[in-house]
C-alpha cells in the first residue's frame, strides 16, 4: 500500500467529518495521503481540487462533489459498505 500499488482491498476509512470535500481530498486526489489505487482522472481532480476550496454550502460545490463521485464510481468498481 505504500507503493500505492494496490489491485483490490477492503476500504473501511470514514472521515471525521460529514463531508464528502474533506473525503475526497484525503483518498481520491493524486496527492492525498490514502490514494492507495493511484487512481488519475484529470477532469475528476479537477473537480476535486475546486470543490475542496469552496464554501460548504454551496449548490455548485455540492453538484462539483457530486459529479466527482458519479466518475470515480464509473472508472472503478466501488461496492459501498454501510452498516445497518
Amino acid at each position: 500500500m505504500t507503493n500505492k500499488q494496490v489491485d483490490m482491498a477492503v476500504y473501511d476509512w470514514r472521515p471525521w467529518t460529514p463531508d464528502a470535500g474533506y473525503f475526497i481530498h484525503w483518498n481520491w486526489l493524486p496527492d492525498s495521503f490514502w490514494n492507495c489505487w493511484s487512481y488519475v482522472n484529470t477532469e475528476a481532480q479537477t473537480l476535486g481540487h475546486e470543490a475542496i476550496t469552496m464554501d460548504t454550502g454551496s449548490p455548485e460545490r455540492q453538484a462539483k462533489l457530486r459529479r466527482f463521485q458519479e466518475m470515480v464510481n464509473g472508472d472503478i468498481g466501488l461496492i459501498s459498505a454501510v452498516l445497518i
